[in-house]
């Protein structure tokens, strides 16, 4: 009966939020910069109220874009850095709208001030809420029905959000269906891994009778189906899936976006990289780059850029992947690692073309020469991930 009531207290600490957060902007607004405008004077003024609306619209657009709002599904640092990345953006759009208002560069100070104190607003009533979101909704117990291939690896990443998902145990669908039955009604929710998919039907079904959640790893028919038109011309549903990837418009737009959100990315990020460069070199002097082959659209090779992360003589003996522990990363390269900052200069791939902003993942050029069948299969994928991620995401290889 509870489970009715969690988007409730979800939307309800996001309200709050969202009105304390125009309450400090209104403040900032009718004491601070409203005396230094010519116009507008008036306390309830509609273009007063339209200014912190707008505000509000930021707040809201930004957070909602980046998921600051899905309290009780992200992480809590997520949640976090996700509300304090909207609230910085949208105090910059309103700096540049208050300049419009005022015809005139005004101070920018207040707002910073403003965006400081919703942030040490945001960081406790983030823990709060989502404190009190998992004492009043503790892990789900679960169990995982797994197919022909072993369910480690994905109880392994469900296992990082104990928060949320408590996996009990693990049976092959091969046990047969009454004895799968009584096992997952002692369960408030059933994982499907990897299986045949009469058999996920046939689950999924006695699921839905018995009203016990499920969560399903898809297959890339699954992901089409998502990205299906429904066609109404006949009293028999059909999906349309037109499998020619991007259209013209959609290829345009998407690129546009890619050399948008490099080149800010690149902005922002450049103060890191800069610091990131010098301690790499002062390390051991050596490349600041690693480059490697990899492959694009069509198989279309290109140099991939990131920050080395590995001793200069780490491949002396051949290329392989890097291990827990490995002793052929150095200690900035562990750091950098952690933090995924070592792939900044992706950006660049980006920006070049070579790369998108989402999408498959690439494959190393000598994998390829091995394995020649693998960029078919993956470009059949990142057609699919396009659909998954949205409609401006890369559909090839190139992540």
């Amino acid at each position: 009966m509870k489970d009715k009531y969690k988007h409730l207290l979800n939307f309800a600490a996001n309200i709050i939020s969202l009105a304390v957060e125009a309450c400090m902007f209104g403040w900032v607004w009718y004491m601070l910069y409203i005396p230094m405008l010519d116009k507008a004077n008036t306390f309830f003024n509609r273009g007063n109220w339209a200014v912190i609306g707008m505000y509000v619209l930021f707040v809201f657009f930004f957070t909602k874009i980046f998921g600051g709002y899905r309290i009780g599904y992200m992480r809590i640092s997520d949640i976090i850095l996700s509300q304090i990345l909207a609230v910085v953006l949208a105090m910059i759009v309103a700096y540049f709208e208050i300049c419009l208002v005022a015809n005139d560069y005004l101070p920018p100070q207040p707002l910073l001030l403003m965006t400081v104190t919703e942030i040490i607003f945001i960081v406790p009533w983030v823990v709060l809420v989502r404190k009190a979101y998992t004492r009043l909704y503790p892990p789900r117990q679960m169990l995982v029905i797994y197919g022909n291939y072993s369910p480690d690896d994905l109880i392994g990443k469900i296992n990082t959000r104990k928060d949320k998902y408590n996996i009990c145990a693990a049976e092959s669908y091969r046990i047969g269906y009454e004895k799968l039955y009584p096992m997952i009604q002692k369960y408030n929710a059933v994982v499907l891994c990897d299986l045949p998919s009469e058999v996920r039907n046939q689950i999924m079904k006695y699921c839905y009778q018995e009203s016990i959640r499920t969560y399903v790893t898809p297959k890339i028919s699954d992901i089409l189906f998502r990205g299906a038109d429904d066609i109404h011309l006949f009293d028999t549903p059909l999906y349309l899936s037109r499998n020619q990837g991007l259209g013209i418009v959609d290829l345009f737009v998407k690129r546009l976006m890619d050399i948008v959100i490099s080149l800010i990315g690149i902005v922002i990020a450049s103060p890191f990289m800069i610091v990131i460069a010098l301690c790499i070199k002062l390390y051991d002097h050596g490349p600041i780059l690693y480059k490697q082959e990899r492959l694009t659209k069509d198989g279309e090779p290109f140099m991939i850029y990131k920050f080395r992360s590995m001793t200069t003589h780490s491949e002396d003996a051949g290329a392989r992947l890097a291990a827990k522990g490995d002793a052929r990363i150095t200690p900035v390269g562990r750091v950098i690692r952690a933090i995924h900052f070592d792939e900044l200069p992706q950006l660049f791939n980006i920006l070049k073309g070579e790369m998108s902003a989402a999408g498959a993942a690439d494959y190393c050029g000598s994998v390829y020469r091995r394995n020649p069948g693998i960029c078919a299969t993956s470009e059949s994928k990142s057609r699919a991930y396009r659909i998954c991620t949205g409609v401006w995401k890369v559909q090839y290889d190139t992540v």
